[in-house]
């Protein structure tokens, strides 16, 4: 019973940590189409609406990727067309890899944290435009955009 419940706390813990993450306050410059975007160490963090209008311009040579688990996409999520790695999966890493290192990847989660954390691993990895939605699909909802299931 004791260990169930310190198992219970430390998932939740871990989850909110994850989830939510410390996001430092980046410098917030001007995008190539006008749109204000926050630069962080290696990687840049979009608004909601901006984003929006990302998607609605930029098409083809775009990645939006979705990193949230299989039971929060089932909700519904930014695009029809976003490609989904659970970030918990043991995979995750190596499915980065698949993605066109050409392409401006726009990465998202429930509120950030996940998304912070891919957009490095991006970094990394070589990808060089990589954006991280500030405030996740959460922010995405908040700004009045629908889903798509």
């Amino acid at each position: 019973m004791k260990l169930t419940r310190v198992l219970t706390i430390v998932f939740a813990i871990s989850m909110l940590q994850a989830c939510g993450g410390n996001q430092e306050k980046p410098e917030v410059v001007k995008g190539d189409n006008g749109q204000k975007i926050q630069k962080a160490d290696s990687f840049t963090n979009i608004e909601a609406k901006d984003l929006n209008e990302v998607l609605k311009s930029e098409t083809g040579d775009v990645v939006l990727l979705d990193v949230r688990t299989p039971g929060e996409i089932a909700g519904g999520k930014i695009a029809a067309d976003a490609v989904e790695f659970d970030f918990y999966e043991e995979d995750f890493q190596s499915n980065l890899e698949s993605l066109d290192k050409n392409k401006k990847i726009y990465v998202y989660c429930k509120a950030g944290g996940r998304s912070s954390s891919a957009a490095k691993m991006l970094i990394d990895k070589g990808f060089k435009e990589v954006y991280n939605l500030n405030g996740g699909i959460t922010a995405w909802q908040g700004s009045g955009f629908e889903l798509s299931k």
